[in-house]
């Protein structure tokens, strides 16, 4: 079967990925994954985990204690297994079997992504997924994962945004580390690094709808994107983002263009949305609309923006 290399569609890529799988043609499965570039193989594993059988057997994708990349595979699709169990909704949400499903298949997937980091510690796949997983982790699994992102090459745009997540204050960490997290990364691979801004913008807007307990959330989220400040830097990182050729990884540049058109669809931002949403297209990213029907959600973006739906 021939590699998917730059095909950005979402049912494309799945699609492959389960036939292969169905086959447990692992070979063919880690074939894809080393063909595609960075944030695109990182996509590859996510929309497989996101649709692999709950009783595969995951161990199945390592040869040996030594295969870094079928750890890094098997540490992607436990992951995911894990997401499924456990759902996106708040914790106060989630039930108790909910809970004692997800946590154990959690652990899994951080000991398989921890070794394949370890045996390889410059693959950046392998270091995008360790940070993923470590996301729901300690402080010092979360350092850990952070060191390991630092001296990895080519790291997946994913990689630097599940950090981001695992510093907001939402998750352990503070407004302080994720904003730090956002303006120390932005620049490292753009356009996609740039929606990093993007993200922040949305995680602190988000924090103040959702769980800020003092009583003047609904205020701060209400204004939020009305600060002079907050325009500004918006404004002059959506600029970098469309003033750049689009990255060889197309991924990539449409990791950029979700975020920045996602937090300008909730800021009502209608004109600055415009251009992001042209460059989407059809390729809505759920792992960034975090709504009930992200698709649904894009087209209204769409139309409310003179565009449209798709």
């Amino acid at each position: 079967m021939a590699a998917i290399r730059l095909n950005p569609d979402n049912a494309a890529l799945a699609r492959i990925g389960i036939e292969l799988v169905a086959r447990r043609d692992w070979d063919g499965l880690k074939a894809q994954v080393q063909a595609l570039p960075p944030e695109s193989a990182y996509t590859f594993l996510r929309l497989l985990g996101e649709k692999a059988p709950f009783d595969l057997d995951v161990r199945e994708a390592s040869l040996h204690d030594r295969d870094s990349l079928g750890l890094t595979i098997a540490g992607a699709l436990l992951q995911g297994r894990a997401t499924r169990y456990r759902g996106l909704a708040d914790a106060s949400q989630v039930s108790e079997q909910q809970w004692e499903n997800y946590f154990p298949v959690l652990f899994e997937a951080e000991e398989s992504s921890a070794a394949a980091n370890e045996i390889f510690p410059q693959s950046g796949l392998a270091a995008a997924w360790r940070m993923t997983a470590a996301v729901d982790s300690g402080e010092e699994e979360k350092d850990a994962a952070e060191a390991a992102l630092l001296v990895a090459r080519e790291v997946p745009v994913s990689g630097f945004a599940r950090l981001l997540s695992a510093r907001t204050e939402k998750w352990g960490g503070s407004h302080a580390a994720m904003w730090k997290v956002a303006r120390t990364h932005a620049e490292r691979d753009p356009p996609g690094t740039l929606g990093l801004i993007a993200k922040a913008h949305f995680e602190q807007w988000l924090y103040f709808s959702v769980f800020d307990e003092s009583g003047q959330g609904a205020d701060r989220a209400k204004t939020y994107f009305q600060r002079p400040e907050v325009r500004a830097e918006l404004e002059e990182a959506s600029r970098r983002v469309l003033s750049i050729p689009d990255h060889p990884d197309p991924r990539n540049s449409l990791y950029a263009h979700n975020c920045f058109a996602c937090t300008f669809h909730i800021a009502g931002a209608r004109g600055w949305a415009r251009p992001h949403l042209a460059r989407i297209g059809k390729h809505v990213d759920p792992a960034i609309w975090l709504f009930g029907r992200p698709r649904l959600e894009l087209n209204l973006a769409r139309l409310k923006s003179g565009l449209l739906p798709v």
